[in-house]
């Protein structure tokens, strides 16, 4: 009886003892793997809206190659005559080189002007092609939506700007002068720049490369807004750092 009293002993002292040896997670436990997965989050948020950027800036090379096929198919078809623009030095002194950005105007009513004639010969019938998805400016395609529906008059402004001679009238032939950029990004305020760190570039070869602003060089070049008295002479000069060979090869 002695042995059988002790073995039980034994038992429940080892039954009793099991359950105090357990421990839950404490608040600090919670607190510090909180911590922990916000420092992580934090390290690849910066990588996370890098590789969204390249995504972007992917989809703007393509627009941008889209416009050159269609400026490709226009010249073929007008006798090698770039699309044109009333913001053209061809057409008005100096020209409003700033302006280049808009595809249909407010006056006359509903004329397509410089891109917008792509749409409107329908060598580019997309509108979403005019727009770029890193842009992060006013000039969105939602603010557009009504008017690309047919459903209300006015001007449009689109995500590319262009040139279609240079600044003292001289026209644009296909090739003549091949490195002489034609379509990127937006230039026409400091806002209205897309990528921040550089644009996608077609030439007149009808060849598409990124030009690298690492330094915001070219950025500060850009107006400061709609009624930056030097305007002019800012897409000017931006243009012609443009010009020449890009600092990533071209693809065709």
């Amino acid at each position: 009886m002695a042995r059988m009293a002790s073995g039980h002993s034994s038992r429940a002292t080892f039954v009793k003892a099991g359950p105090s040896n357990r421990r839950g997670f404490t608040l600090a436990d919670i607190l510090v793997s909180i911590g922990v997965i916000g420092v992580l989050i934090s390290l690849l948020m910066p990588s996370l809206a890098m590789v969204r950027e390249t995504a972007r800036r992917v989809v703007c090379s393509s627009n941008v190659r889209q416009h050159g096929l269609g400026v490709a198919m226009y010249v073929e078809d007008y006798h090698d005559q770039f699309p044109p623009s009333v913001f053209s030095a061809q057409y008005r002194d100096a020209g409003s080189p700033e302006q280049m950005d808009t595809l249909r105007l407010e006056a006359p009513a509903d004329a397509w002007d410089g891109l917008g004639h792509l749409y409107a010969g329908q060598y580019l019938d997309a509108p979403g092609v005019f727009y770029c998805p890193s842009h992060r400016g006013e000039h969105s395609l939602a603010r557009y939506s009504r008017r690309w529906n047919g459903l209300e008059d006015g001007q449009i402004i689109g995500n590319y700007h262009y040139r279609s001679s240079t600044s003292d009238g001289r026209r644009f032939t296909l090739f003549s002068q091949p490195t002489l950029a034609v379509v990127s990004d937006s230039m026409r305020t400091y806002a209205d720049f897309s990528h921040r760190v550089g644009t996608n570039v077609m030439r007149v070869d009808m060849s598409v490369a990124w030009f690298a602003d690492s330094a915001s060089r070219f950025i500060a070049m850009l107006p400061t807004n709609d009624v930056d008295p030097r305007a002019q002479e800012k897409i000017e000069g931006a243009w012609n750092m443009l010009d020449g060979p890009a600092t990533s090869s071209a693809s065709r």
